[in-house]
């Protein structure tokens, strides 16, 4: 049949065909530059706001918004390209964030750590399972599709990260302020 050497050859030229394929894989997958470009936080009065000018926004979540300082009144966070824009916003006790899935694949926000979800005070993952619980815990929970949205109210102060439990590099974080 063959001969060791050209063993060692198909062989070789098999690992360097996968080795390409891999990166190309990867860089498509995982490296993949959005077409919306984050939106710059701007610094006002000691407070980050990156939120996305008012034509960004989903339809009617630009209503009510702030126009000198602090945060706005209402927030929406896009899901598109695998990452979420913008990736950090600020909002008061009591403000509701909305999560809107603009990607081809599904989506699931959910407070960091994953995949426990556990961060936000009260929030974990096994309490999805609990529906009295749903409604108090930073998680959608389960995988959203398209055109979907989640929304949840802050009401603890801090800096809270986020992340897609599908894709766990597409990560956030909400800045909550008195």
């Amino acid at each position: 049949m063959f001969g060791s050497d050209s063993k060692k050859k198909y062989l070789w030229l098999l690992i360097i065909l996968i080795v390409i394929v891999g990166l190309a894989l990867a860089d498509s997958i995982y490296l993949k530059p959005s077409e919306k470009e984050p939106t710059p936080a701007v610094e006002e009065n000691g407070v980050v706001d990156s939120t996305p000018p008012q034509e960004e926004l989903a339809p009617g979540a630009g209503e009510d918004v702030a126009t000198n300082s602090g945060p706005v009144s209402a927030v929406a966070i896009i899901y598109s390209g695998g990452r979420y824009t913008p990736n950090q916003v600020s909002v008061s006790v009591g403000q509701t964030v909305t999560w809107i899935n603009e990607d081809q694949s599904v989506f699931w926000p959910a407070t960091d750590l994953h995949p426990t979800h556990a961060i936000y005070p009260e929030s974990n993952i096994i309490k999805c399972n609990q529906p009295e619980e749903r409604e108090v815990i930073f998680d959608a929970c389960e995988p959203m599709n398209t055109g979907s949205e989640y929304s949840f109210t802050f009401n603890q102060l801090g800096e809270w990260g986020f992340h897609d439990h599908i894709n766990p590099v597409a990560k956030g974080t909400v800045i909550v302020i008195p």
